[in-house]
């Protein structure tokens, strides 16, 4: 319990950072070292270990001295972490200037008949200074705006490819989002994915170097691009082809806003997006199918599985194929969810550990705010787990007859 309770601080902590109007880092640190000091005299002074009652009083002390160092882990990390990422910014004396970079394409190209979006990681600049990370706008021709009418005609881009470094002229903007209110906070939604600034292609820019296996994200991008262009050939004008994108490897850009609206109407939006069930579906018919396989064969006169259990490779085999698919589906956060928590049951199995509902939930939502605090503001964060929780809640309900109040 002790450790759950340090991990689900360590969360609250990270998600706090998130509504602070601004960042301060010296005096956090100084007030959790001053409360963290103040209960551990309090404990030591006023509990001697001496009664069975103390001692559990020095337990709960300790716990909640963890709890408070936990949340202080979380709090100062993400606080860092965001100070970092407010720093690197466009400068004003560069907004609505071109500059000369040199990207490397990152994602998915997203593609409209009269442009391409995607996002691009900047190896030099000129001037310098400009954000690591930055979202690229290419039209052809001179950009009207999102009210003008909509341009019918195809026109011809160039391949653009995860892995491809460009050289470019980008007219550079800060990010900047609506204030309208309960509305979509798009400058958020850049800044938790490490965008900083947009820009918009200027003349023609000129394909300088190709690095496929630059890093795996890029050749996951890069796989998702050529399975989306080997796919595009055979739906093309089917009615539902964007929808067999968005259950293939994850990519909506192309599912129409009615459609959404129909998805939406009939509860079944979470289908067309990639989901723990899909991951979990295609690990456990991979596993089984190599359980199968290892009980039945044999290698020189002696079964496979004498060498090693089928259980334990079918594990392996169910985890290494969640996380290729996750690589495929886009590394979304409910795929992240849906990975982590069969590793985390695989590695249980292979070490002969228990492990409950809880621990295992507390566990995978630790880690994906460990490596991404900014995780926690996107709603398939909170769908994803919350779902998942209910489902494991209810576990305890089979059996017992309903009330219907």
């Amino acid at each position: 319990m002790r450790g759950r309770l340090c991990l689900l601080s360590f969360i609250v902590a990270s998600a706090s950072v998130q509504i602070l109007p601004k960042l301060s880092l010296g005096v956090v640190i100084a007030g959790y070292l001053a409360v963290t000091t103040t209960v551990v005299g309090i404990g030591l002074v006023a509990f001697p270990a001496n009664t069975t009652l103390r001692f559990n009083s020095r337990r709960l002390l300790l716990t909640a001295f963890l709890m408070l160092l936990s949340s202080l882990i979380g709090f100062t990390s993400t606080l860092y972490r965001a100070d970092a990422r407010l720093n690197d910014q466009l400068s004003a004396r560069d907004e609505n200037k071109v500059s000369r970079v040199t990207v490397r394409v990152n994602s998915l190209v997203r593609i409209s008949d009269n442009g391409r979006r995607f996002e691009g990681e900047v190896l030099s600049s000129q001037p310098e200074g400009i954000p690591k990370h930055v979202l690229i706008n290419w039209y052809q021709g001179r950009y009207a705006g999102p009210y003008a009418a909509r341009n019918t005609q195809t026109i011809e881009f160039p391949d653009i490819i995860p892995g491809q470094i460009w050289s470019m002229a980008l007219t550079l903007k800060q990010v900047h989002g609506l204030r309208n209110p309960h509305g979509f906070d798009y400058e958020g939604h850049l800044f938790a994915q490490g965008i900083r600034t947009t820009g918009n292609v200027r003349g023609q820019p000129q394909l300088i170097d190709d690095q496929p296996f630059h890093s795996l994200r890029v050749f996951s991008e890069r796989v998702r691009h050529h399975v989306r262009a080997s796919m595009q050939t055979h739906i093309e004008g089917m009615r539902y082809g964007a929808v067999l994108l968005a259950l293939a490897i994850g990519d909506q850009a192309s599912v129409e806003a009615p459609d959404w609206r129909t998805f939406n109407l009939t509860g079944i939006t979470h289908l067309v997006s990639i989901s723990g069930t899909h991951v979990t579906l295609i690990a456990s018919l991979g596993g089984l199918l190599v359980y199968r396989f290892w009980r039945r064969w044999q290698w020189r006169n002696k079964g496979l599985a004498e060498r090693c259990p089928a259980q334990i490779v079918a594990c392996l085999v169910a985890v290494i194929i969640a996380w290729c698919y996750c690589l495929l589906a886009g590394w979304g956060i409910p795929a992240q969810r849906t990975f982590l928590m069969l590793a985390i049951v695989a590695g249980a199995r292979l070490m002969r550990l228990s492990i409950t509902a809880s621990r295992l939930l507390i566990l995978a939502a630790f880690i994906v705010v460990a490596f991404d605090p900014w995780a926690i503001l996107a709603s398939g964060f909170w769908l994803s787990f919350s779902a998942v929780c209910i489902l494991l809640t209810s576990v305890g309900w089979w059996g017992q007859p309903s009330q219907l109040l």
